[in-house]
């Protein structure tokens, strides 16, 4: 008997080294065909947007540095002809986005995380005035896929109006000299650029909590812009 008592101490001492060494912990596990999914879209969402803003500020910025420098036909011409389209095919992104997000939320399965726009973050006139007035309704929403459906559409509608307000203040070209008009451009850029950091948060957040049919629905709603968007035309362009 006592062999058999030695054995038993010699397991339990067995089992205890390798519960501190920790021997015991499962090894890493492979990711799921789903969770592959997940960063899949998740990572073209963040480039596509990132590339888009990218090419916004560059552009905003090159129309300011010809007016600084005394080239206003220049500068009028960079801005109408450049940084507007941009300006208005990354809203048409964000659209598609929001948009998908909306469709798609009735087949989330998981409690979403809560996110507010606060209004202290934005600098222009116009986002300020509709986010006191959105800021007073999500107060009272509290559940996770109403109070997220509420922030989408808040988003959406702050796109469309920030967009709204970015083509109604383009200067003509008797007006390119007000510092006033150029500030209200650059506060509209500021703001845009939170909102468009904000739908990556929230498309990332939301398509973690999407079931395999749902994502792979959701995908092949988004995924056909993303690819023609201005990631793919660079990559044949420099082909």
């Amino acid at each position: 008997m006592i062999w058999v008592e030695s054995i038993a101490v010699l397991v339990l001492v067995a089992l205890f080294m390798r519960r501190v060494l920790g021997l015991s912990k499962p090894g890493p596990k492979s990711r799921s065909p789903v969770a592959d999914g997940r960063v899949r879209v998740s990572r073209a969402v963040a480039l596509e947007l990132e590339a888009q803003s990218a090419i916004l500020a560059v552009s905003l910025n090159e129309a300011m540095e010809e007016r600084t420098s005394g080239e206003p036909e220049l500068a009028w011409s960079t801005l109408h002809l450049m940084t507007t389209a941009q300006w208005v095919r990354q809203a048409e992104t964000l659209g598609l986005l929001l948009q998908a997000v909306i469709h798609h939320l009735p087949l989330a399965s998981l409690s979403l995380p809560a996110r507010r726009l606060v209004p202290e973050f934005f600098k222009s006139e116009v986002m300020r005035g509709y986010l006191e007035l959105h800021d007073a309704a999500d107060q009272f929403v509290f559940r996770g896929k109403p109070r997220l459906g509420l922030h989408v559409r808040a988003l959406d509608q702050a796109v469309a109006r920030l967009t709204t307000d970015f083509l109604d203040a383009q200067p003509g070209p008797l007006s390119l000299r007000d510092d006033d008009l150029w500030s209200r451009l650059d506060h509209d850029f500021h703001d845009f650029d939170l909102l468009t950091k904000e739908t990556v948060l929230t498309v990332r957040d939301f398509i973690s909590c999407l079931p395999a049919l749902a994502l792979e629905s959701f995908s092949a709603e988004v995924m056909p812009a993303l690819r023609q968007g201005v990631r793919a035309y660079n990559r044949y362009r420099d082909a």
